[in-house]
């Protein structure tokens, strides 16, 4: 029992391979499950109470995962090193990347529990010296599944290894209760109780398997319900930093060099998708890139993978250069905004050596004809990305009259985009600003009362404040161009020149559209943070190519467009997901039948020449021999050999009949195995009835339960 209750717990510790970015951690595990079961052997050698094993092996336990925890801080409270670290590890891990670093200070929270469930487990299996054994069954099987439950919780269901583990972890389950619980062996040498519950054990698993196959709407993340980090107030608006850079004119402030594929036209710093009325700004829900978590709104059905290096110079700001969504990252650990991918870098320090970094980015690359009849979503989903609160009727006058004609959203935000561009200059020495009274002084002032001239800031917030007053979801986005993207450079050094801010536009599939509406942009309409050229030969989002839909769309909220594509994936997931569930069930049905079946040989072959007689019969029933009520065995037998039955099965019915009529006379002991004669015979007659079936028949005939009804 102890030895097969660690060998489940052994398994158990394998999915953890998944959840860190360490070859060692499964092996260190393991040494945690045989420390915690030895210390538990030792104590009943020792002849020691229970509770004072468990009390010494979780003060053990503590010591250790403690001394683990501290040592990945950079400074620990003076007397708390025992304490703090270890309240705070959890924590610590479930904010971290998945998969978490190497490091023993992460892994201290597993080791803790994997020590914990082997002394619980140890515990309820281990003999005490000199007493009976303890029998609980149950106990490994149960500590297995609560490990495994942990790793799934780490890596959010995300692990292929982790079926074959399980399914394993039901074959040694099985495989335990079967030898450990059979009787003990009859005199033929056989161990009865075996074939039913070990073809229990084998259903289970292949319902398991295909339940396994079929997919689920979404994994459990517990990193979601883990209060992140808090952005740095400094770090909420850098909008007035555009300005700096731009004065600075030619000051270097990164490298960035693309691997595989061009540079795109623009990179990110920082994504504001909230506005109160006088600035925009983020309010993060910061987590470790990699970190599965569902953003506001869902990314577009079309999106490139880029990969970007990136050195910084003078940057100086929390913020780091990126664009789209962090898949992975190395060389820096920043923290990720889950809804706009921004990076920033926790605790930067101005005097620290400046960052370098490479990083796997995914970024929506909607399909002009896509997004050409695209909708927005619904208000109550996409409500951050709306909000005007207290906005003048005049400004939401003005979006209406610069749209009006549109016949689509795609085509409403192009013309809201000329209109605010249309007669207006753009002027860095501007009064910066993006408060509703500044944005009413930009649109409609006169240009020698001030208005008409605004810096990057209030053309795009005036795009993106009039757009959510049409029910378009804006954003504003501080960035820089990239030199040499449109030529199709894979490396290039971006100054503070380069420095930009634009808006983009959430539209239902197609994901979020750049448009930049300032004076200076070529088209402004969708040219965006895409890659440039796209990978796959599409032109971008440009007003003038943008097919327009034959039949005009209406401007409504809708969740998505309806093509025929789009609607055949969607049967094909639902088909794909009945016909999953109708194999698991047509899997469990037939090894349920196969398993009911072998019980039912295994007690004809018992039952002496008699039940070698009722073998013969079912092979009857399953090859279709109509058998009469009252028919004697003998009739039975010549319509047997009618069939193509051998002639030897007539002595073996009447040996049955003499077995069940006259057994005083005939040498058969019903309640044993009957000779080999009897049963040899009885499955050649079997086989022979099969064979002159079709072999469509033939493949049903070792599954069918149609015998069971007799």
């Amino acid at each position: 029992m102890p030895v097969w209750s660690t060998t489940l717990l052994l398994l158990g510790c394998v999915p953890f391979a998944s959840a860190y970015a360490w070859w060692a951690v499964p092996l260190v595990l393991a040494g945690v499950v045989l420390a915690g079961v030895g210390v538990v052997v030792l104590g009943s050698l020792l002849r020691l109470a229970r509770w004072v094993v468990a009390v010494a092996g979780v003060g053990l336990l503590a010591v250790v995962t403690s001394t683990m925890a501290s040592s990945g801080l950079e400074a620990v409270p003076a007397g708390a090193r025992s304490v703090v670290p270890l309240l705070d590890a959890l924590p610590r891990l479930l904010t971290a990347p998945r998969p978490a670093p190497a490091g023993v200070g992460l892994l201290a929270p597993t080791v803790l529990l994997v020590g914990v469930v082997a002394l619980a487990v140890a515990l309820a299996v281990v003999p005490r010296r000199g007493l009976a054994p303890r029998r609980a069954g149950v106990a490994g099987l149960l500590g297995s599944v609560v490990l495994q439950a942990a790793a799934a919780v780490l890596v959010a269901g995300q692990d292929a290894t982790a079926v074959v583990v399980a399914i394993l972890t039901l074959a040694v389950a099985g495989l335990g209760w079967v030898l450990g619980e059979a009787p003990a062996r009859a005199q033929d040498g056989r161990r009865h109780g075996v074939v039913l519950p070990g073809a229990l054990v084998l259903a289970a698993a292949g319902t398991a398997v295909v339940a396994l196959a079929v997919p689920t709407a979404g994994a459990f993340e517990a990193r979601r319900y883990v209060p992140p980090p808090v952005l740095p107030a400094e770090a909420v608006n850098p909008v007035p930093d555009v300005t700096g850079w731009l004065r600075g004119g030619e000051t270097t402030l990164f490298d960035v060099t693309a691997h595989g594929t061009p540079l795109p036209q623009r990179l990110s710093l920082a994504v504001l998708p909230d506005f109160d009325g006088s600035t925009w700004r983020l309010a993060a829900r910061l987590r470790a890139p990699g970190v599965v978590d569902e953003p506001d709104l869902p990314a577009g059905t079309r999106r490139d993978v880029l990969e970007l290096s990136v050195q910084v110079r003078e940057l100086g700001t929390a913020w780091l250069p990126s664009l789209g969504h962090v898949e992975t990252i190395t060389g820096v650990a920043p923290l990720a905004d889950v809804d706009t991918g921004t990076l920033v870098l926790e605790g930067a320090r101005t005097d620290a050596e400046p960052p370098s970094y490479r990083a796997r980015v995914t970024v929506d690359a909607p399909q002009p004809d896509l997004a050409a009849r695209a909708g927005v979503p619904d208000a109550a989903r996409a409500a951050r990305y709306l909000e005007v609160p207290r906005i003048s009727d005049d400004l939401r006058a003005e979006a209406a009259a610069l749209t009006e004609g549109a016949t689509s959203r795609l085509e409403q935000a192009t013309l809201l985009a000329e209109g605010v561009r249309a007669g207006r200059t753009l002027e860095d020495a501007a009064a910066s600003g993006s408060s509703y009274g500044r944005l009413a002084e930009f649109l409609f002032l006169p240009e020698e009362e001030g208005g008409q001239r605004g810096t990057q800031e209030q053309f795009a917030g005036a795009f993106a404040v009039l757009g959510r007053t049409l029910g378009l979801p804006t954003r504003l986005v501080v960035g820089f161009e990239v030199p040499g993207a449109a030529e199709g450079a894979e490396a290039a050094t971006v100054s503070g020149a380069d420095a930009a801010i634009w808006a983009e536009v959430y539209l239902a599939e197609a994901g979020w559209v750049a448009f930049d509406p300032s004076p200076d942009a070529s088209s402004g309409d969708g040219s965006g943070a895409q890659p440039s050229p796209s990978p796959t030969g599409d032109p971008g989002l440009d007003g003038e190519e943008s097919p327009v839909p034959s039949e005009p769309e209406t401007l409504r909220d809708d969740a998505a467009p309806q093509g025929g594509d789009d609607a055949a994936n969607g049967g094909g997931g639902v088909a794909g997901l009945v016909a999953s569930v109708a194999g698991a069930s047509l899997a469990a049905l037939a090894l349920a039948s196969v398993a009911l079946r072998a019980v039912r040989r295994r007690r004809w072959r018992a039952a002496g020449v008699r039940g070698a007689w009722q073998h013969v019969t079912d092979a009857a029933w399953l090859a279709g021999l109509e058998q009469r009520p009252g028919q004697d065995a003998l009739a039975t037998a010549e319509l047997l050999v009618g069939a193509g039955a051998p002639a030897s099965v007539r002595a073996l019915a009447r040996r049955a009949e003499a077995a069940e009529f006259a057994p005083s006379s005939h040498d058969v002991d019903g309640g044993q195995s009957p000779s080999g004669e009897d049963w040899r015979l009885a499955r050649h007659t079997s086989r022979a009835l099969r064979r002159t079936l079709p072999w469509f028949q033939r493949l049903w005939w070792g599954v069918s339960p149609a015998v069971l009804r007799r």
